[in-house]
């Protein structure tokens, strides 16, 4: 059976979420409603009226860099490919073509749009 939601548990459920130390899964279990249904309420699809900080799409828990499982590259090939770009010489397309991912890629990486958890 679902509990019932009142708008100051909404807002305790969102300020607990941006804090960053539950998922959505251990929010749901305890208040007994879906992953789904939580995940609207602390995306503010649901219960719009109701104040309180708004989760945004990503996931807060997403693992960073190789312990990602889409991931491609190490976190040592990342460096490499900064500071072979730095030293120039070297286009992104070429990086791209050595190193078996995409010339976008190899561009956010440069420009640490992503893997920007490396220095």
């Amino acid at each position: 059976m679902a509990l019932k939601l009142s708008p100051a548990t909404v807002v305790r459920l969102r300020k607990r979420y941006a804090r960053g130390r539950v998922s959505m899964s251990t929010l749901a279990r305890k208040y007994l409603i879906t992953e789904s249904q939580i995940g609207r309420i602390l995306r503010g699809e649901s219960r719009r009226h109701i104040d309180g900080p708004r989760a945004s799409r990503r996931p807060l828990h997403t693992p960073q860099g190789e312990r990602n499982g889409g991931a491609r590259l190490t976190a040592k090939q990342v460096r490499a490919i900064r500071r072979r770009y730095a030293r120039g010489g070297v286009t992104q397309t070429a990086l791209a073509e050595a190193y078996g991912v995409t010339s976008v890629a190899v561009h956010f990486i440069v420009q640490r749009k992503t893997w920007t958890h490396l220095a």
